[in-house]
């Protein structure tokens, strides 16, 4: 039987009601790994980007995939900016 998962897409521009929604979404499966479709992001702000790594480092401490599938140029660059660019090369393992 194939395992269980999630998968988000990303929309272009996160404004912050996407965030919450996002938070709310990946809270709500904790325990099942997920993956994100990063290809479209044209902006991403700080607070998506905490809730992103939050949930990554919440999945990575129970043995939990959290992919990032195709990250958009603009969604890498704002994890560079903010000096996180491990973060996110090791969600895309």
């Amino acid at each position: 039987m194939p395992e269980e998962h999630s998968s988000f897409v990303l929309p272009p521009v996160m404004k912050a009601e996407d965030c919450v929604s996002l938070h709310k979404d990946l809270s709500r499966q904790p325990d099942l790994p997920v993956s994100l479709d990063a290809s479209g992001v044209e902006r991403l702000g700080g607070q998506t980007v905490q809730v992103i790594v939050a949930h990554i480092r919440l999945r990575s401490m129970r043995d939990i995939n959290m992919v990032i599938s195709a990250p958009s140029p603009a969604f890498l660059a704002t994890f560079a900016t903010l000096g996180l660019t491990q973060v996110v090369q090791d969600a895309m393992q």
